[in-house]
């Protein structure tokens, strides 16, 4: 029998081949892949496992994180500064969190990570680009800082700056 002819990655968009039994060629494999030390992410590890119950009986198995749909009761250790960033696996750097929670904070950080690669490589590639996404970041933070001035004192409200001063 003859070996398997290599074939294209499994990203959409690139026409890399890469040998028989790989999915994704180096640039596009998730990067617990790309890890010669690591064969699979340490979820199921001893130390993970040990880890995670510390950090559960620690937080009474409540959910720290308490987002959307949360179900309040934990069940999962959430990195507070996330494996990718190069945050250990450690009883200080864990929370506690339920699935729901800690799926949307995941997805959110993953979100992040992958638009602030979209927004570096457009950088690199076109000024204009970077000149339009500076602008755009300015008007998201003008807009920010808006939604978060606190309300004007007391003393200032319409109803007491109508009103005349005692004498007038």
């Amino acid at each position: 029998m003859s070996p398997r002819a290599p074939h294209l990655c499994g990203r959409a968009s690139c026409l890399e081949r890469v040998p028989a039994g790989t999915t994704y060629c180096d640039e596009h494999a998730p990067r617990w892949h790309k890890r010669p030390d690591q064969e699979r992410p340490d979820t199921g590890r001893a130390e993970h496992m040990r880890v995670r119950e510390q950090v559960l009986e620690r937080d009474n198995r409540q959910c720290q994180l308490r987002l959307d749909r949360c179900i309040g009761i934990a069940t999962e250790l959430d990195h507070i500064i996330s494996k990718a960033d190069g945050g250990p696996t450690s009883v200080e750097n864990g929370t506690s969190a339920c699935r729901p929670c800690h799926q949307r904070r995941s997805a959110q950080q993953g979100g992040r990570a992958a638009a602030e690669l979209r927004r570096s490589r457009a950088l690199q590639e076109d000024p204009a680009v970077r000149r339009a996404m500076e602008a755009r970041r300015t008007q998201k933070r003008r807009t920010q800082n808006r939604r978060t001035q606190k309300p004007p004192p007391e003393e200032w409200s319409p109803s007491v700056i109508r009103t005349k001063p005692p004498g007038w």
